[in-house]
């Protein structure tokens, strides 16, 4: 818990030395469970579970078009398992991804984005519960999780994930993501069983822009006479310095 909240905090500091754009979002994360037993392949299916948190773009190029965007998520996770007996599993985890991302257009007009990169996440906590089946009583329980060998679950889980999504100029943005896990979550008998994550989400959320002015460029690379509302003398339209924006790039 104290590696994520430190991570958390140098990622947040480091985006805001950098004068990043700060996106928040929230949504449905629909997870799945790649599980096998003494070698068998289980059946599961998917679970939705919520997904909130905030990603900081910092931009990599001069026209705005290459960002890397660090990120940290709370997601409810898990799979349910198709009986007899029925059952859910559930993981409470914080993702902490480092995404590439594209975005076409300039930086305060509509805007196409897509990005890919690994994510990191910390498994905070896990519960099963079966329901009652043949005479056999319901059951629920917690996993035991633990960084080292010998317990349930390993904390720690490495991955890689992409998405892709819209923004557009009032600043609400729309993503749809998906993720793949590589690590095998079973710490007990890794060799014979194995427990790997899955999940594709959809989310909206706030972007914080800065459109810079006369004075101050805002920190995201925009001249500060570029502001649209600073060109008195030019008596410029809004649709005017929109279409000169797209066609340098910005």
């Amino acid at each position: 818990m104290k590696n994520t909240v430190f991570t958390t905090l140098l990622i947040l500091f480091l985006a805001t030395v950098a004068h990043a754009q700060f996106m928040f979002e929230g949504g449905l994360n629909y997870t799945n469970l790649n599980e096998k037993s003494g070698g068998t392949k289980l059946t599961t299916k998917s679970k939705a579970g919520e997904a909130v948190g905030i990603a900081a773009g910092i931009s990599l190029s001069p026209a705005n078009h290459v960002y890397f965007e660090p990120g940290v998520y709370f997601a409810s996770t898990g799979a349910k398992v198709p009986g007899p007996p029925n059952g859910t599993i559930q993981f409470n985890t914080i993702n902490i991804p480092f995404n590439i991302e594209y975005k076409s257009g300039y930086r305060c007009g509509k805007r196409f984005f897509c990005g890919i990169g690994p994510y990191v996440a910390e498994i905070m906590g896990g519960s099963y519960n079966y329901d009652q089946y043949n005479g056999i009583p319901a059951s629920s329980g917690t996993y035991t999780i633990s960084p080292t060998n010998g317990f349930n679950i390993k904390r720690y889980e490495v991955g890689i994930g992409a998405n892709i999504g819209y923004l557009f100029k009032q600043n609400f943005f729309f993503r749809a993501h998906y993720q793949m896990g590589f690590t095998n979550m079973y710490a007990i008998d890794p060799s014979t069983n194995s427990l790997k994550q899955s999940a594709f989400g959809l989310t909206i959320g706030y972007a914080i822009r800065s459109c810079g002015g006369r004075k101050s460029n805002g920190g995201f690379g925009t001249r500060g006479n570029d502001h649209w509302r600073g060109i008195k003398k030019l008596k410029w339209s809004r649709r005017q310095f929109d279409r000169r924006q797209s066609m340098q790039g910005l």
